[in-house]
Order: structure tokens, then sequence, then C-alpha cells
């Protein structure tokens, strides 16, 4: 009796310990974030009117008159009111749709943060503290774990449920109303490519001209305006790649004889004579230009399967999009025109069968890459639960009795997060290179292909593996002496893995918006680049244009805080005051980010809503079917059951934006559609100036005293092949193709 006495002291000893490492931990991350938070303000508040090229830099390159609002307020906190007196028009005319529909999602979780804050507060948060399962820890404390099984005071949390699941699609059906309305603004614009569509997978006796023009006739009577087949120009851009390196090395040459006075050298070969740079590099520049005209000159450019097909109308272009050209699935496949700059040329070459053989290999690669991730997440969650590994793995104990509690509370709190946020750094570049390999023509396909793999990875991995996992950690001992008591250790443990969220939520909020806010990144290297890289007036402009706003990482991440508030909203309603101040801070942020910070190098034409809309819902659901298993953990089983008529509702809500709005946000209402005879031309020579910005060098810089290399269109071959035979595009209008 003696010893079963001194293993449950030890137990409850060692049980202490944890709970007040937990606390420990909760106060050093509360602590860090408002240290941060506040000096990262000040820090902020105090640089945006000094350093201008890095807080500043979309009204240094954009015209800024369309929009008051992006001009920079002087006062040390004015910064803030940009988030406050923006509406809808400004932030969709300043910013475009894509900042709007990302600003208004945050928006719509903010709201539902603040509906679920009250209820939490008064009502869940009182009845977890008097549960009476006798907890005393504060996190646990006040946290479902602390409410006994059959207690009628659960009833509270079923309401709950109701409640923020109705919140949920009330909110996100108004959030419809406004995305159509700006959609369809949008879509009647009139640019360029809303006139045309591309179609991929012709069939190889058609991509001549004529053949193709006399098909296409007969499906769109006196609709289309003229044909494009696009052609293969590999060599091309390769000698174009060869000419943009040596324009850069004869810039750079240049300068170092106008700063030092000296004739720069160079060898063309590692043991040869070093001859005069410049003069070198002008007779390279006139052998690959040559070479270039040549090239265009050849015109025997072998035609890909695919076409730009112009419409005389916006009302005949959204009529084909929405048409089935063929009864063959193998071809003719029809997608809006992308924007000149977002054209994956090379990808265009790739046949029907073999995408699809390249889109089965990229789902597999993802599939195994989700699959290998739950082992670093697993080493994540030990790091979360070291008091409870320390009871079961004698030398983790005796590594732990020297380490201070603050150390431990780091480790615990911070280390984690630290190691997953570092992860969804380097995933999408991995995934962008997998959407490149199955073939998309566009990167803002690809950009919401890597978005939907980031809410998979972030589901799974982030959500649901850690909180079994630490689940069955905390439990260890207990799990391996009594299997069957898994489901009674679940409904106990779950609710108090809520110290992992908060400290993510928090670090997220604070530390995470407060990196973004601040820029310290871009500052430093910035500031390293002007110092000690930039020589040339080229390399000064390039080293503080902003990059694109990465909406595919940006929503991924709210969707992701977004399931993990509503989930523990109920669970443990402490965490909805971090929920609150996530989306109330990054909105306030990323409102001034996007109106003075960041330059989209493309539009996804606010296509990311439709796909965030039904993440919400995913999430909804996976909340809905947690709190079905946590009230069945809790023998509330009447309680468990009548949550499935939330979920029948929630799926006829599904069905019902499905089959009613979709298709409205899809396409341009043809009442609304009208024509342009300027748009064909418009979009051309907006394909020929974007695909020379990317792919050679701009013409806005002097070369030489004599501007002998100031001007690329005469070097822009003819590579469209005009179907209609009576449009001869000059060397300045041709259509830019690779």
């Amino acid at each position: 009796m003696s010893g079963i006495t001194n293993v449950n002291k030890t137990k409850s000893t060692l049980l202490n310990v944890n709970l007040n490492i937990q606390s420990e931990t909760f106060k050093l991350v509360t602590v860090l974030c408002a240290v941060i938070f506040v000096g990262s303000v000040l820090f902020f508040s105090f640089l945006r009117l000094r350093f201008r090229q890095i807080y500043a830099p979309r009204l240094l390159l954009i015209e800024n008159k369309i929009c008051t609002l992006a001009n920079l307020p002087k006062s040390f906190f004015a910064w803030v009111s940009p988030a406050i007196r923006a509406t809808d028009d400004d932030i969709f005319t300043f910013a475009g749709i894509d900042a709007l529909v990302y600003v208004r999602f945050l928006k719509l979780v903010l709201k539902l943060a603040l509906f679920t804050l009250p209820y939490g507060f008064i009502v869940l948060l009182p009845i977890n503290v008097n549960g009476g399962n006798g907890l005393t820890d504060g996190l646990d404390k006040m946290s479902m774990s602390n409410v006994t099984k059959s207690s009628n005071a659960l009833w509270a949390h079923f309401i709950a449920v109701w409640l923020y699941t109705l919140a949920t699609l009330y909110l996100t059906y108004v959030e419809w109303q406004v995305y159509i309305k700006y959609r369809q603004r949008y879509l009647k614009r009139g640019s360029g490519n809303q006139f045309a569509v591309l179609v991929r997978d012709i069939p190889s006796n058609m991509t001549e001209n004529q053949d193709l023009k006399r098909n296409l006739d007969e499906l769109f009577p006196n609709k289309i305006s003229s044909i494009y087949v696009i052609s293969d120009l590999t060599k091309w851009q390769n000698l174009v790649k060869k000419h943009d390196a040596l324009v850069i090395k004869y810039e750079r040459a240049k300068f170092y004889a106008e700063k030092t006075g000296k004739v720069p050298e160079v060898s063309k070969h590692p043991c040869g004579t070093k001859v005069d740079a410049i003069e070198q590099y002008e007779k390279d520049l006139e052998l690959i230009q040559e070479q270039i005209i040549d090239e265009k000159n050849r015109g025997d450019y072998i035609p890909l399967p695919c076409a730009l097909v112009f419409f005389k109308s916006l009302k005949s272009s959204t009529s084909a999009l929405q048409s089935v050209w063929t009864t063959d699935p193998l071809s003719f496949h029809v997608t809006a025109a992308p924007e000149p700059n977002e054209i994956m040329w090379n990808n265009l070459k790739i046949k029907f069968p073999l995408r699809k053989l390249r889109m089965v290999i990229g789902m597999i690669f993802i599939f195994f890459l989700v699959i290998f991730w739950t082992v670093p997440i697993l080493f994540i969650s030990s790091l979360t639960k070291i008091q409870a590994l320390a009871k079961e793995l004698g030398w983790l104990n005796d590594l732990k009795a020297g380490t201070s509690e603050m150390v431990l509370s780091l480790i615990q709190g911070v280390v984690p997060v630290a190691l997953i946020s570092l992860f969804y750094v380097i995933l999408p570049y991995i995934l962008f290179a997998v959407a490149q390999f199955q073939g998309y023509c566009c990167k803002s396909n690809m950009a919401i292909m890597v978005f939907q793999c980031l809410f998979i990875f972030q589901t799974f991995n982030t959500f649901f593996i850690y909180i079994i996992s630490g689940s069955v950690l905390q439990n260890l001992s207990q799990i391996a002496q009594s299997p069957l008591q898994l489901p009674s250790l679940l409904a106990k443990s779950l609710p108090s893995q809520s110290g992992f969220f908060i400290n993510y939520l928090a670090l997220s909020s604070f530390v995470g918006l407060a990196v973004e806010l601040t820029r310290i990144v871009p500052l430093i290297l910035t500031t390293f680049k002007l110092k000690c890289l930039a020589d040339t007036q080229r390399d000064r402009l390039e080293a503080w244009k902003p990059k694109r706003p990465e909406y595919e990482v940006m929503f991924s991440q709210g969707l992701l805080f977004f399931l993990i508030g509503i989930s523990y909203s109920i669970l443990s309603p402490i965490i909805i005051p971090f929920f609150v101040l996530y989306y109330a801070f990054g909105y306030v942020v990323w409102v001034y980010q996007l109106l003075h910070v960041y330059i989209a190098e493309w539009e996804h034409g606010g296509r990311f809503w439709p796909q965030v809309f039904y993440r919400i819902l995913v999430a909804i659901f996976v909340f809905q079917l947690l709190m079905m298993g946590v009230f069945f953990l809790k023998k509330m089983w009447y309680a468990g059951v009548m949550i499935v008529p939330l979920i029948v509702l929630t799926v006829i809500y599904w069905w019902f934006i499905s089959t009613q709005y979709t298709k409205q946000g899809d396409y341009l209402v043809l009442s609304e559609a009208v024509s342009s005879q300027y748009a064909e031309r418009t979009f051309l020579d907006e394909v020929r100036k974007r695909y020379i910005r990317d792919s050679s060098i701009p013409d806005i810089y002097e070369y030489s005293t004599d501007n002998k290399y100031t001007s690329y269109d005469d070097y822009i071959p003819i590579i469209v092949n005009d179907s209609e035979g009576q449009h001869e595009l000059t060397e300045n209008e041709s259509l830019l193709q690779r």
C-alpha cells in the first residue's frame, strides 16, 4: 500500500510540475507577444516616412491619385486610418479585386470571432471553470475538459455549435452577394484578354490557320474577330536570355568605368587574354542581335496545339467559355485567356495525355509529402509534451531536471510554432514546382493549386495530427496500460490541446504580423543591396521593388486559424480573444500593405473566394464532427445526435450556393456584356509590352551613349499566324510567344 501511495505522490508531483510549465509557457508567450507587438508598432510608425522605398513602394511606382487613402499620412499612428476609412470601392479600384476578396475574408472571420466572444466568455467559460472535474491548471480548468461527463451544463456547448454554425452560414451568404457584385464589375471592364479564350489540344489537322478558322466559323458564325495559333520559339527565347545577360554585364562594366576611371577587362576563356569589357560586350550584343533577327526572319516555326481566339464582343467570348466545342473529350479544352505576363509558354507544348499523367504523378508526390510531414509534426508535438514524455523516458527526465522552467516554457511554447512556420515558408516553393511540372498554363491557376494543397497540409498535419498525437503523448502510459481508455482520455485531453494553438495564434498575430508590418527582412536586405551590391540604375530599382502579394499563402494561413478558432471557441473559449486579435490586427496590417506596399504581377480575378468559401464549409464540417465526437465521449448522446440535422443543413447550404451562385461568379452575365472593337489590339500590345518586361531587358535605361541598345522592338519576331490572312501584324504589334 505504501508503494502505491508513493507512486501516486510521484505522479501527482509530476502532474503539478507539468501544469506549472503549461502556465509558465502561456505567460511567457503572452509577455513575449506584448513586447514584440508594442516594439514593432513603434518601430514601424517611426520609420515608415523615412524609408518610403520599403514601406510605401507602391506609391512610388504607381499613380496614386485614384485613391486618396493610399496617400501616406504623416502623423505617428495615422497609418491605421486607411483600415478604418477604406471602403470596398476604394480597395477594388486601387488594389484590385483580389485584394478586396482577401480583406473582406479577414473582415468576415473577424465578425464571426466577435460574435463568439460574448457567449464564450459570459456563458461557456464560467461553466467550464465550475465544471466539476477538479482540474487546477488555468488553461485546462477553462476548457471542456473540466466539465464532468453527462453534465446538463454541456447543453450550453451544444447551443454554441448551432449558433456559431448558423452565423457562419449567414455571413458567407452575405459575402457571396458582395463577391458577385464586384466579380461582375471586374468581368465587364472589357480588358483585352476578356475578349479572348485560350484553346488547348487542337487536333493536329487544324493547326493550320484556314482549317482552324473554317471549323470555328461553323461553331461561332460572325462572332470571331481573329485566331492566332501559338508557335514554338524556344530557340528565340534562349537568344533573348543570352542577350539579357550581356546587357546587364554591359551596364555594370560602364558603371565601373565611370566610377573608377579605369577600363574594365574581361577574358572570354579562363586562361585567355583579357580585353576591354565594354568593347567586347558591344561586339557580343551586335552578334546576338543579328542572330535574333535571323531567327525572326526564319519564319518556319512549329505550331503548337493551342491558339488564342478573339471574339467581337464580351457576350460571344462568355458564351464560348460556357459551351462544349466538340464531342471528343481529348481536344478543344477552352479556358479564359490568361493575362499575358502569367502565361507559362513552355507548358503550352504539353499535350493532354501527358498533362494528365503528370497530374497523377504530381498528386502522388503531394500525397507522400503529406504523409512524410507527419513525422516532423509528431516531433514538434513531442516538444510541447516534454513533461508527459519525461514520465516515460528516464533520460529525458534527467535532462529536464537540469533545465529551468523558463527554458522549458520557451521550448514548449515558441520552438514548435517556429518550426511549423519555417516549413510553411518552404512548402509553397515545392508546390509551385509541382504545379509547373503538372503543366498548368498560367500562374494564377498554379497559385490556386498551391492554395488547395496548403489547406490539405494545414488541416491534416497542423490540426488533426497534432491534436491526436498531442492527446496520445499526454496520456501515453495510461493508454499503454489500458488501450480501452483511449476514448475517455481523448474526451479529457482534446480540449487541453488549446495551449499549443493559443501560442500559435498569439505568435502569428503579434510576431508574424509584426514582421509583416515592419518588413524587417526587406529592410535589411534592401539596405545591404543598395549599399554593397546595387551598382547600376537597374540594380537599384530591383533592390527595392516589392514582391507580389502571395494570396495562396495568405488565404491558407487565414483558413487554418479560422479552423483553429472555430473548433476551440467551444472546447476552450479562452482562445477567442486571440482569435479576435489575429483578424483585427491582420485586417489593419493588410489593408495598409495592399494599398501601400504590394503590387500584383497578375490578377486572379477574385477567383480565390469560391475556393475559400468551400474550405470554410469544410472547416465547419470538421468543427461539427469534432464537437459530435466530444459529446459522445462525454456521454451526451442526444446532443451528439442532434448535431446531425445541423450537418444536413450545412450540406443543403453547400448545394444551394454551388448551384445558384457559383456560375454567376464564374462568368459574366450576358445582359451585362458589351463589345469593343479595340480590345484585340490592346491585348496584343499588352502581351508585347509585358512579355518584354518579363523575358527581356525593358527599354527604360540607356545602355550606351548613342542609344545603340535602347530599343528592343526591332528584335521582336512575328510568331503568330493570322487566320484571316488580311491583318498583317507589324513588328511592334506582333504577339510574343515562346
